[in-house]
């Protein structure tokens, strides 16, 4: 094979997946919010979309650089989800960059992109006390697939403040 058919094919795979997020956009998009948001996306089960909190659950790795206030696990047709509520006692707001979903056996599933309404706001100087947000998981997977113990590892931009918290099982 040639390098221009080599280049030709890796161009021709690259087309190939940018017309299927097309596709999914342009579906996402035209899918109505709220309840009828959730049935439109066929994203209801026969048994609904599963949820759990998962907060006397999860472990928490020492230096954490946020606090955990509470989780909840969903499973519904076709992916899983996180709610991770969390709390920045440090003097610098956070915003989560990226995450990563570490299986039992040491597989990774990649999320989609991930959620948030805003940085999570430093705490205010001289209280202690921290400001609440909440960061949203999601990652496909199958009925069969997302089973058992699973690590979850959240991250800003500079991959200097990490939020890793281990034992997360999805209903």
């Amino acid at each position: 094979m040639t390098h221009f058919q080599e280049v030709a094919w890796e161009a021709q795979d690259e087309n190939q997946r940018l017309r299927e997020e097309v596709r999914r956009l342009r579906a996402e998009r035209g899918v109505p919010d709220g309840l009828r948001g959730v049935f439109a996306s066929e994203l209801l089960a026969t048994t609904g979309i599963a949820c759990e909190r998962l907060m006397h659950k999860v472990t928490e790795a020492k230096g954490n650089a946020l606090r955990l206030g509470d989780v909840r696990g969903c499973r519904a047709r076709g992916s899983v989800a996180l709610e991770v509520k969390l709390g920045n006692p440090g003097t610098v707001a956070w915003t989560a960059a990226g995450a990563v979903l570490r299986g039992p056996k040491g597989e990774v599933l990649k999320p989609l992109p991930l959620w948030q309404s805003e940085p999570i706001l430093a705490s205010a100087p001289g209280t202690g006390n921290s400001s609440w947000g909440r960061v949203v998981v999601e990652v496909p997977a199958t009925g069969a697939e997302a089973r058992g113990t699973y690590t979850l590892t959240l991250w800003d931009a500079e991959q200097q403040r990490t939020v890793p918290l281990g034992n997360i099982t999805f209903p």
